[in-house]
């Protein structure tokens, strides 16, 4: 069922030219968490296909559409026409473009987080509390970090984001009380595990991904927690 998933996924995302992804990825989620229970209850992910395409649209797709005819126009311009040097002024062109870029990636994923983290098991829904600028704020920041390590911070950037959005999840009961969820980390030691699993994926092109997969689920998975009553998440 699941290879049928994804061949029919991928040939539809294909011919559309890329437009069935939102829906393709909802199936997934989908699919997934009907195979996922806790407590006897199996999970439900409710998370709608045309809001992750409006995410994907107004905050990635058209933004760089955007940047992209902007630089175009830049290239074509007569320096002949302006009282400045326009070679002094690429520069800050070229930073601009970057943060603008960065900010809206940063935005994309925080959006894709908030759409992702709506789950629903028996009579509580698992949602997210995460405010928009802040945690776009932080992860334009490990961005920033993996750009000026090269990339080798980027495994981290990687595990503090899913950290960050976990200590900003709340399971929600019926009575409407809010259980603060977390996710424990071992720092630099998860920092190198991930290296090994990307390194192990670049070796066998790509062969390993379920492995890689399972291994990065079952290993941060389970150290996911919810915490007791009385720490009740206030939010900020």
């Amino acid at each position: 069922q699941y290879v049928g998933l994804v061949v029919g996924g991928v040939a539809l995302s294909v011919l559309t030219c890329g437009l069935y992804l939102p829906w393709f990825i909802t199936r997934l989620m989908k699919f997934f968490c009907e195979g996922v229970s806790h407590s006897f209850h199996l999970m439900t992910f409710r998370g709608k296909a045309m809001r992750l395409f409006a995410i994907t649209i107004l905050t990635y797709v058209l933004p760089m559409v955007a940047v992209a005819v902007i630089m175009q126009q830049t290239v074509l311009l007569d320096p002949a026409n302006f009282s400045f040097d326009m070679m002094s002024f690429t520069p800050l062109l070229g930073l601009g473009v970057v943060l603008v870029e960065l900010f809206c990636v940063s935005l994309f994923v925080v959006l894709l987080c908030r759409w992702w983290v709506d789950v629903t098991y028996g009579d509580k829904i698992i949602t997210t509390r995460m405010s928009a600028l802040p945690a776009t704020g932080y992860i334009v920041w490990q961005l920033v970090l993996s750009l000026l390590t090269v990339g080798l911070y980027a495994p981290m950037a990687s595990l503090r984001t899913m950290q960050y959005v976990a200590e900003r999840s709340v399971v929600v009961g019926a009575d409407g009380e809010e259980k603060r969820m977390g996710l424990r980390l071992r720092s630099w030691r998860d920092w190198a595990w991930m290296w090994g699993q990307v390194l192990l994926l670049v070796v066998t092109l790509g062969i390993y991904l379920p492995w890689y997969y399972a291994k990065t689920m079952n290993r941060f998975g389970g150290r996911l927690y919810v915490e007791e009553p009385r720490s009740i998440w206030k939010g900020r």
